[in-house]
């Protein structure tokens, strides 16, 4: 006898796997779906084999274009140079144009007493310049003293250039020119080394963070070195002289603040050139100017001059008069200093001495309208025995020539870095 199962209705189930057989659609419920293929199992690897990296590239940024990125934060127009938190708590801007002068001063006579490079003193001038770009020289509204933050920047900045200083020798040595006393006496049991050193380490957490950790500073003296170089004015002492003064006057400015450290090492360039009266060839290929041969623009030239001839007529330290002073730029002025092709190389009008300070007035032209005949200098009485005669006539008694320079200071004194009578500053309470 056959036994006969019992029915049973057929049952699906959805499934995303596919199957081998074959497949039915229904007309009432169809469903379709997009099925991916299936991904690729992995290939077996040994032991001993690393996996295959990627062929990924990656794309380096031009180190110039990360330069000027960096330097865009501390870069400002001159409104902005208007409106420092400073002048909005009430400071005149001239006076703390004169304070930072002084702060800047006071950076550099602690880093002649410590022998730090010239290089490391422009990184503290630097950090000077951009702390107080964000926060008050105002102590009466929360602000820092700038003799307290000139000596926290060199501390730091010594750390930064890598030509370290024990901290005992950078507090002794900012003791020592605050009191303008060299032969000064200090030690870790004396009070003034606390008040220096607690505030140098306290302030130093403040510079970081108001710095935004951006340490990394370039100045214009590498720029002016190979500006010097590119034009073989490396042994020319007069240029090289003048230029080099021009770069260290501008770290008491708020140039560092206004333009890139290249542009103020051409503007200084320039200004040494027009100072002695020379001229520099134009590129020999292109036909361009020297000054856009290193990269450089006149509004910029023209404004970096226009910012030390303010510095050097308000005179804020009180020194003697400066030869610089009084020396405007105009784009007329900028062209004379091109020598085109063809043209004769222009001698010297103004001769420097040894120093490189000018013997005669920088005006070339009397009010005739004739041009000043130019005046010799003889170096250790070398040429011939008339020409040193011709000199001595020409030449005003001594008792007729106005002294401009101060007396020589007593031995063991620091030169002050304030104005003179100024009282006896230290770190802020």
């Amino acid at each position: 006898m056959t036994t006969v199962e019992r029915y049973r209705p057929p049952h699906k189930f959805h499934s995303d796997a596919p199957s081998n057989g074959p497949t039915t659609h229904s007309s009432s419920n169809s469903i379709v779906r997009n099925i991916p293929p299936a991904v690729p199992s992995p290939p077996r690897l040994s032991r001993n084999s690393p996996p295959p990296r990627p062929n990924t590239t990656f794309i380096v940024p031009p180190l110039d274009t990360m330069a000027v990125d960096q330097l865009s934060q501390w870069l400002f127009t001159p409104d902005q140079l208007k409106a420092t938190p400073s002048m909005c708590d009430g400071l005149d801007p001239a006076e703390e144009r004169c304070r930072r002068a002084k702060g800047v001063n006071f950076i550099i006579q602690v880093g002649i007493l410590l022998k730090l490079p010239q290089m490391t003193i422009g990184v503290a001038s630097t950090f000077f310049h951009r702390f107080y770009m964000r926060r008050s020289m105002v102590e009466k509204k929360g602000g820092l003293h700038h003799y307290s933050l000139a000596a926290t920047s060199l501390f730091l900045a010594t750390k930064t250039e890598e030509c370290c200083r024990k901290t005992k020798e950078i507090v002794i040595a900012v003791a020592k020119v605050a009191q303008k006393n060299a032969s000064l006496i200090i030690d870790e049991q004396s009070k003034e080394y606390w008040r220096w050193r607690d505030a140098m380490l306290l302030y130093e957490e403040q510079m970081l963070e108001v710095l935004t950790f951006d340490l990394v500073v370039k100045i214009p003296y590498g720029y002016l070195i190979d500006a010097l170089k590119s034009f073989n004015f490396e042994d020319n002492k007069h240029i090289r002289n003048v230029a080099w003064a021009f770069v260290n006057d501008s770290a008491m400015t708020m140039i560092c603040l206004a333009m890139p450290p290249k542009d103020i090492a051409i503007g200084a360039l320039y200004f040494a050139i027009k100072f002695n009266g020379e001229t520099i060839p134009d590129d020999e290929e292109t036909g361009a100017p020297w000054w856009e041969v290193l990269g450089g623009s006149p509004d910029k030239i023209i404004q970096a001059v226009g910012f030390m001839n303010e510095f050097w007529s308000d005179n804020p330290l009180r020194k003697a008069e400066t030869p610089y002073a009084g020396y405007t730029s105009s784009s007329e002025d900028l062209e004379r200093t091109r020598r085109r092709a063809g043209s004769e190389g222009s001698s010297i009008i103004s001769p420097p001495s040894i120093n490189g300070d000018s013997l005669v007035s920088p005006k070339r032209y009397r009010d005739g309208g004739t041009e000043e005949p130019p005046r010799r200098h003889v170096e250790n009485g070398d040429g011939p025995t008339s020409k040193r005669k011709d000199i001595e006539d020409r030449e005003e008694p001594a008792s007729k020539r106005a002294r401009t320079e101060d007396a020589a200071s007593e031995e063991g004194a620091i030169e002050e870095p304030g104005e003179v009578g100024e009282e006896k500053e230290g770190p802020a309470s």
